[in-house]
């Protein structure tokens, strides 16, 4: 989230997980201390924080989207062209519900 959508705030990130921000801020802690994420001033309300990822941080998620992607291939390459669209179809349908919180 915080690499698709720019600087966001702890509460935010609490919220797209749909859990309290206590919860999230242990894991922003250890990101911030691993150099992944960066926290910095909101300055729009100077209560808050913006967390931004570091190259690093870009990078190691793009290191995790890519091994994602080709273990899912890999499981994946035995499968029909049907089953595979099939799949395809069912994934779409869970996202768009899970999306419209239903």
């Amino acid at each position: 989230m915080i690499t698709q959508h720019g600087p966001v705030r702890v509460s935010d990130l609490a919220a797209w997980q749909g859990v309290d921000k206590s919860t999230v801020t242990p894991q922003v802690r250890r990101l911030e201390e691993r150099g992944l994420v960066t926290r910095h001033g909101d300055p729009g309300d100077r209560r808050a924080a913006l967390l931004t990822p570091t190259g690093d941080g870009s990078r190691k998620l793009e290191e995790i989207d890519e091994a994602g992607a080709h273990l899912f291939g890999r499981a994946l390459e035995s499968w029909s062209a049907t089953d595979r669209a099939q799949l395809a179809t069912l994934m779409q349908r869970l996202a768009d519900q899970l999306a419209s919180g239903t």
